[in-house]
C-alpha cells in the first residue's frame, strides 16, 4: 500500500505536466493568432487611439509579454514558496494581475494594419504609429510648419486636412487649394503664403480678425452753425472694421498689424426747420500699430472724412496712440488727432480740431475694456470722454461712448457756437466668435473707427 506523501507527489506531478501542456496551447494559439490575416483599421470598426510616435524607437514589446507570462509561471510553479514568502508576494501578485488586466489598444502599422497592444507594452507607455490613418497627405508634405510640426497629417493643433493643401485652422490659417500651401512665386513678396497672405500674383494678407457694427448716434458742432442757428444731428450709423498682419513691412517687424476700416453715417432724416435735406457722412479709417499683452503698444492711423453738410467736402487728420500695459490689465497713454488739411467753406477756413489726450483704460477678465481720458485741442479748448467695449456672448457686444469738446468763451451764445459733442451706441458682430477671445489678439484694430467724437470739425484758430 502506497503511503500519503507519495500518493501527494503523484498528484503533484500530474498537476504540474497538466499545467505546463496547457501553457504551452496557450503559447501556440498565440502563434496562430500572430501568424493570421491582420484587418485594416477601417474594417474593425474599432476606435484607435494614435498619437506621433516620439524619436527613438518605434518597436512594440506586446509581442513578448505571453512569453513573459509563461517564463514567470513556470519559475513559481518550479518553486515551492513558504507561507511567509506567499503572503509578501500577494501585493504583487495583484499588481502584476492589474498590468494583464489593463484595456487593451490598437496600434496602426504604415500599411493600415492593426496590432492588439496593451497600454503598458513598454514600461507604461502607449504604443504608437508615427503616421496617423486619417491623415490623407504622407507626413513630411509641405504646408503645415506653421502650425509646429514638421509634417502635414492631423495634429490637435493645426486643424482638420486640407484636401489640396493638408492644413486649414483659423489659428493657424487657411491654405488655399491652388497655392500649394508656401508656394514662393506668390507674387515675389513673400517666401510662405501660411496663415497670413494668401496666394495671388500679388501679395495680399489674410483677414484675421472682422467686426461688423450697426448703431445709432447724435452729435453737434461748428460746422452746424454755418447757415444760421444750428439744427442737432440724429441718425443712424454702420461699420466695418478689419485688422490682420501688415504686409511687405510685417516681414522685417512681424509684430505690426493693419486695420482697415469704413463708417457710413445717415442723419436729419425728416430734414431741418428751413431746408428738407438730409445729411450724410463717410469715414474711412487706416491705421497701422503693434499690440501686446504687457508693455510698450503703439500705432498710428490716417482717418478721412467725407460730408456733404452745405458742400460735401473732404476733411483729413493722422491719430497717434502711444501706451504701457501692466500685468494687471490696466492700461496709461497718451493719443492724439493732428490735422492734414483745411477746407475753406462760406470764407470761413474750416478743418479737424487737434486734440492731444492722456487716457486710462481697464481690461476686464470677459474681454470687456473701458477708457477714459481728458485733454486739451489746439485753441486751448478742454476735452473729455469715455468709452465702453462689453461682449454679450462670444459673437455679440455692445459698444458705446461719448466725447466732448468744452468751449474757452462763456455761456452764451458765443459759446454754443464753439461746442462739440457726440454720444452713440452700436451693436457689433465679430466673425469667429472673437467677442470675448478678440482681447488676446494681436490683430484686434487698435483704433476705433473715425466719427464725429474724433474728428470735431471747427473754425481754424
Amino acid at each position: 500500500m502506497n503511503s500519503p506523501s507519495a500518493a501527494n507527489q503523484v498528484v503533484t506531478t500530474r498537476l504540474r505536466v497538466s499545467s505546463r501542456l496547457a501553457l504551452l496551447a496557450i503559447v501556440a494559439v498565440h502563434a496562430v493568432v500572430d501568424s493570421a490575416p491582420r484587418a485594416t483599421a477601417h474594417d474593425t470598426g474599432v476606435q484607435h487611439v494614435h498619437f506621433k510616435a516620439p524619436n527613438g524607437s518605434q518597436k512594440s514589446t506586446a509581442r513578448s509579454a505571453p512569453r513573459q507570462e509563461v517564463d514567470a509561471l513556470f519559475d513559481e510553479q518550479s518553486s515551492q514558496p513558504t507561507a511567509k514568502q506567499a503572503r509578501r508576494a500577494k501585493p504583487r501578485s495583484r499588481a502584476a494581475a492589474a498590468v494583464r488586466t489593463q484595456p487593451v489598444n490598437h496600434r496602426v502599422r504604415r500599411d493600415n494594419s492593426v496590432r492588439r497592444t496593451s497600454k503598458n507594452a513598454s514600461e507604461g507607455s502607449i504604443v504608437v504609429d508615427p503616421q496617423p490613418i486619417y491623415s490623407k497627405h504622407p507626413v513630411g508634405s509641405a504646408g503645415c510648419d506653421t502650425c509646429g510640426i514638421g509634417g502635414c497629417g492631423y495634429e490637435i493643433g493645426c486643424g482638420i486636412a486640407e484636401p489640396a493643401c493638408g492644413c486649414g485652422e483659423p489659428a493657424c490659417g487657411i491654405c488655399e487649394p491652388t497655392c500649394g500651401c508656401g508656394d514662393v512665386t506668390c507674387g515675389g513678396c513673400v517666401q510662405n503664403t501660411g496663415p497670413d497672405y494668401w496666394c495671388f500674383p500679388v501679395c495680399l494678407p489674410r483677414l484675421k480678425y472682422l467686426n461688423l457694427s450697426l448703431g445709432t448716434q447724435g452729435f453737434r458742432g461748428s460746422r452746424d452753425f454755418l447757415g444760421g442757428a444750428s439744427d442737432s444731428n440724429f441718425g443712424f450709423n454702420q461699420a466695418v472694421n478689419v485688422g490682420g498682419r501688415l504686409p511687405l513691412i510685417g516681414l522685417v517687424y512681424p509684430q505690426l498689424s493693419y486695420q482697415l476700416g469704413y463708417r457710413a453715417v445717415q442723419s436729419r432724416l425728416s430734414g431741418t426747420v428751413t431746408d428738407n435735406d438730409d445729411r450724410a457722412q463717410q469715414f474711412l479709417t487706416f491705421g497701422i500699430f503693434r499690440r501686446t499683452n504687457v508693455g510698450f503698444q503703439f500705432g498710428g492711423a490716417f482717418d478721412l472724412l467725407r460730408d456733404d453738410l452745405i458742400t460735401e467736402q473732404d476733411f483729413h487728420q493722422i491719430r497717434t496712440e502711444f501706451s504701457i500695459k501692466s500685468r494687471k490689465r490696466r492700461e496709461f497713454g497718451i493719443t492724439t488727432a493732428t490735422h492734414t488739411n483745411t477746407v475753406t467753406i462760406g470764407g470761413l477756413p474750416l478743418q479737424s480740431v487737434d486734440q492731444y489726450l492722456l487716457f486710462y483704460r481697464w481690461h476686464f477678465r470677459n474681454g470687456g475694456e473701458s477708457r477714459v481720458w481728458g485733454g486739451v485741442s489746439d485753441d486751448d479748448e478742454g476735452i473729455f470722454g469715455a468709452e465702453w467695449n462689453l461682449p454679450l456672448n462670444d459673437r455679440w457686444s455692445l459698444q458705446t461712448g461719448f466725447n466732448y469738446l468744452i468751449p474757452d468763451e462763456g455761456a452764451g451764445p458765443a459759446a454754443v457756437a464753439e461746442e462739440g459733442w457726440n454720444v452713440g451706441i452700436n451693436l457689433v458682430w465679430h466673425l469667429r466668435g472673437m467677442a470675448r477671445k478678440g482681447c488676446r489678439s494681436p490683430f484686434r484694430p487698435l483704433f476705433n473707427i473715425a466719427d464725429n467724437g474724433t474728428m470735431f470739425v471747427d473754425i481754424q484758430p
